[in-house]
């Protein structure tokens, strides 16, 4: 990305999605965490469709 660097306020909420968030050395950044448990190929269907619509997707509200 090419966008520059924000700062969040203090009561923003990050969202933050990617199946390896979930490792043992990542857990601890994060004050929540929710683990959707889907099957492989629905998973690879909504990465596919986010990889086809990328160019649509806006990271800002």
């Amino acid at each position: 990305m090419d966008a520059p660097a924000e700062v969040a306020s203090p009561s923003a909420l990050l969202l933050v999605d990617g199946i390896f968030l979930h490792r043992d050395e990542l857990v601890r950044h994060w004050d929540f965490s929710v683990f959707l448990d889907v099957g492989f190929a629905v998973s690879v269907a909504r990465a596919r469709l986010l990889i086809d619509h990328r160019d649509v997707i806006s990271t800002r509200a």
